[in-house]
């Protein structure tokens, strides 16, 4: 008797090329709200910077093995960039749309939910005895 031993590795592909997150799984089980929160990214507006946080989650449906999670960061860059540079003045109601527009499409979702919000920003007073 002789013992076979298999060495491979795992591979995020199969087949013609598919990738994991678009494969059918093996408990056919739809997710809500899969996705990326606290994500932070500095908006430059005009002529000045601001930090912006936000939560982008997408519905998978129960024929989707996951999310590719990368997309999330491409199209919120993508967007930034197309919203702030040509909506003028700027919206945040815009951008958030703009986002789960393209997420959506990109993920294959149903449904996709992007919040922005601006962090309290720390406030540095001086006073002077003058």
């Amino acid at each position: 008797m002789q013992a076979i031993r298999s060495t491979s590795t795992l591979s995020p592909t199969r087949g013609s090329g598919d990738d994991v997150q678009a494969r059918e799984p093996g408990i056919p089980v739809g997710l809500s709200r899969v996705g990326v929160s606290g994500v932070e990214k500095v908006v430059r507006i005009r002529d000045e910077l601001f930090l912006a946080r936000l939560d982008c989650f997408v519905d998978l449906s129960r024929k989707q093995k996951g999310a590719h999670m990368s997309r999330f960061d491409e199209v919120v860059n993508e967007a930034i960039g197309e919203v702030v540079l040509s909506e003028s003045p700027f919206r945040a109601e815009t951008l958030a749309r703009h986002i789960a527009e393209l997420v959506r499409e990109r993920q294959g979702a149903e449904r996709a939910e992007v919040t922005i919000a601006a962090p309290p920003a720390s406030v540095t007073r001086q006073q002077s005895s003058r």
